[in-house]
């Protein structure tokens, strides 16, 4: 990474076909922790010098903000291949996490994530139902979850795949009363995974 920020090595040789921006973190960061978008090779030096870690995951940035200006995120989990909705959060900001979304003060985001909910299966599953079969297909686990976009021309875009993304119903009822049921779903389909494997 020195070498590319001191103009010894082209992008290229550590991102093929890369350009910028692009997307630098730590290895074995979290939760955006260290992660920034740097849009210029000027701009990594700076990076570099104020980052004490010593290996860095590099991926190029990939514009996924929809045509009202909007990214979004999207949580879903995949029991046995298919996939149940999780939440999905909108902000004007690209590094986005359901809790940094204003999903609380905006009733009109709230408004379309329940409206993601409520047609989840017959549009988005559907739009989708290669990739996730490419997926599980790969990933051949019982039980994961993807954090997920798409970008402008209905790609679905893969942020992290990981098996213990929280999933959970503690969100106020009265501000988000279409979560709940949908998290019973989730449950109902997790036990019964469980119980089909114990009776084996």
């Amino acid at each position: 990474m020195e070498r590319l920020a001191t103009g010894q090595a082209p992008l290229a040789d550590l991102l093929p076909g890369g350009t910028y921006p692009i997307l630098l973190r730590p290895t074995g960061s979290h939760a955006g922790k260290g992660l920034e978008k740097l849009d210029h090779s000027e701009a990594l030096a700076p990076y570099l010098r104020q980052s004490s870690a010593g290996a860095f995951y590099l991926s190029p940035f990939v514009d996924y903000r929809g045509p009202d200006g909007l990214f979004r995120k999207y949580r879903v989990s995949l029991i046995e291949g298919r996939p149940f909705i999780c939440h999905m959060a909108l902000a004007p900001h690209w590094m986005l996490h359901y809790l940094n979304a204003g999903m609380v003060e905006h009733a009109e985001r709230r408004a379309e994530e329940a409206r993601v909910f409520a047609t989840f299966d017959q549009d988005f599953a559907l739009r989708h139902a290669a990739a996730f079969r490419a997926l599980q297909d790969r990933i051949a686990l019982d039980y994961y979850a993807l954090d997920c976009g798409e970008t402008p021309d209905g790609t679905l875009l893969i942020f992290e795949a990981d098996t213990a993304m929280v999933v959970h119903t503690m969100d106020p009822p009265d501000l988000f009363p279409y979560k709940a049921p949908q998290m019973l779903r989730i449950f109902q389909a997790f036990r019964a995974l469980l119980q089909r494997h114990a009776n084996h």
